[in-house]
């Protein structure tokens, strides 16, 4: 549903009008262009949450598409998610994944994407990963024509760490790259 409706809690809305410094800064504003839509978890403190959470987007012909997701753990929480991209026909697929995790707290992000080999497919990841929170990403890509996957994490305090980890199994014309930026 929409993210940006009346009463958004405050916590929300800073995450969301927050800009990181992306290298390439012409996607994410063409992500603002359009109604701010997609999905929010938030974690409370101390929750460890048992079974992954899925996320499936599926492109379709001739469509130009914006899904985003937001995501906040409370101190100590603990999270997976599966995120697979799949889809028919030429597309694009302008994907935004943006994450705060409290001190402590621990996310596991896994992304297959095997989006049509026609498709497009462009992916700005933001993670702030405060003191003694992990986030360990893994991404698997073996589909779109074209693909780009941005990766920005910020370790916000003493002892914030991350793993990231990626396969690109491409073929033919097939063009993918991945730019990861740790701060």
């Amino acid at each position: 549903g929409t993210i940006l409706k009346q009463g958004a809690p405050d916590w929300l809305l800073k995450i969301v009008k927050t800009e990181p410094p992306f290298a390439d800064r012409a996607l994410w504003d063409l992500l603002h262009a359009y109604p701010l839509q997609g999905l929010v978890i938030d974690v409370p403190a101390g929750k460890r949450v048992e079974k992954p959470v899925e996320i499936t987007i599926h492109g379709h012909e001739n469509t130009f598409f914006f899904p985003r997701t937001v995501i906040r753990l409370g101190e100590c929480a603990e999270l997976t998610v599966l995120e697979y991209h799949k889809g028919q026909g030429r597309y694009w697929n302008n994907r935004v994944t943006q994450a705060v995790l409290g001190a402590g707290a621990v996310l596991r992000h896994v992304r297959i994407q095997e989006n049509s080999t026609q498709a497009v497919y462009t992916q700005n990841t933001h993670v702030e990963v405060c003191a003694d929170a992990r986030y360990e990403a893994f991404v698997l890509t073996s589909g779109s024509l074209l693909s780009r996957n941005e990766l920005q994490v910020d370790l916000a305090g003493e002892g914030a760490g991350c793993n990231l980890l990626g396969v690109n199994l491409l073929q033919g014309k097939q063009h993918g790259d991945t730019t990861i930026t740790v701060a």
